[in-house]
């Protein structure tokens, strides 16, 4: 016949042990078993490693603090990096607005014997002929120019 096995109720150690059903539990008699009344364990050891534990969490906060601290100082000085960098290429954005101005460009081209010109003309290029426009011949003095060119070519007429 098969035994039923039950869990009992947990004991004091909080562990739950099978017993069988319909039969009476054992017991057993335990020699030597000395009891200590009053006494209590040491507990230097215990201490040390509560210690040692706060210890070592405590330098652990300290080393991530320093880390935090040295990469907010690299950022900051990444920022200030930025910043100049920003400046100088802010003065260059506007050393080339100023240069490239109308005025200065005018200038710059009468420098190189560049002269305005007298009627200016616009393309329209809706109204473009089927047949090739042929260059006509247009004096062009100017006393600045080492050399005189003769030809232009002229759209329309």
């Amino acid at each position: 016949m098969m035994a039923i096995i039950q869990l009992s109720p947990e004991d004091e150690i909080g562990i739950a042990r099978p017993r069988q059903v319909g039969r009476a539990p054992r017991f057993r008699v335990i020699k030597n078993l000395e009891i200590f009344s009053g006494e209590r364990t040491d507990r230097r050891g215990f201490t040390i490693v509560i210690i040692s534990i706060f210890l070592v969490g405590l330098l652990g906060l300290l080393v991530i603090n320093t880390l935090l601290t040295q990469d907010a100082f690299v950022l900051q000085r990444l920022k200030h990096q930025t910043n100049i960098v920003n400046d100088q290429r802010d003065a260059i954005v506007q050393r080339v607005a100023q240069q490239s101005s109308p005025d200065r460009l005018a200038a710059a081209a009468t420098k190189l014997g560049m002269i305005p010109a007298a009627n200016s003309q616009f393309l329209d290029i809706s109204k473009i002929p089927d047949e090739p426009v042929k260059p006509t011949k247009i004096a062009i003095v100017n006393p600045m120019l080492k050399y005189k060119p003769t030809l232009k070519i002229k759209a329309g007429n």
